[in-house]
């Protein structure tokens, strides 16, 4: 009985002692500029010329905790309503995104993968920059040493004429 008492005390000690996941702030900054094929397939049919969904295309390359340099690799797509002078029309939806997919990869091939549901490009008043966006982002998985990563980031992106500026932060989750 008591040898009994002892094993289990053993057994409930090492689940204290080994949790199952381990939650780790992440911070990540980066640029992304247009990749191939960027908006050359739509995402449903166009309402006009002036008015449809396109699949963006974002490729870029920084740095970021538990990860080190990487490069990422994103689609999503992009709601694009222009008014008559050809001007983003921001009251017609001019700047919402869903569907966006992607990851992160460290230079040893390791990858977070990500998704976005959705989110709102906006105009900015931040000097060097025309748009930004404050959205969240989900980590749903990896692979090498990210395999099974889950967890959420928060944007702080600002869209240039050539490339966007990201830094990205919130709770990395790992498997233990």
């Amino acid at each position: 009985m008591v040898m009994m008492a002892i094993v289990l005390l053993s057994f409930a000690c090492d689940d204290e002692e080994s949790p199952s996941a381990v939650e780790i702030p992440f911070e990540a900054e980066f640029f992304t500029e247009p990749g191939e094929n960027r908006f050359t397939e739509t995402c449903q049919p166009p309402a006009s010329e002036t008015d449809f969904w396109g699949k963006d295309h974002q490729v870029g390359n920084g740095t970021a905790t538990e990860i080190g340099s990487f490069t990422t690799d994103i689609t999503f797509c992009v709601h694009v309503v222009l008014n008559e002078n050809g001007a983003p029309n921001f009251t017609g939806g001019f700047g919402k995104y869903t569907d966006g997919e992607g990851y992160m990869e460290a230079d040893n091939g390791d990858r977070i993968f990500i998704s976005i549901p959705e989110g709102l490009v906006k105009p900015t008043e931040k000097p060097g920059y025309i748009f930004e966006f404050q959205d969240i982002i989900y980590i749903n998985g990896g692979s090498g040493r990210f395999e099974g990563a889950t967890g959420k980031l928060l944007t702080d992106s600002y869209v240039g004429t050539d490339r966007t500026d990201h830094i990205w932060s919130g709770t990395l989750i790992l498997p233990n």
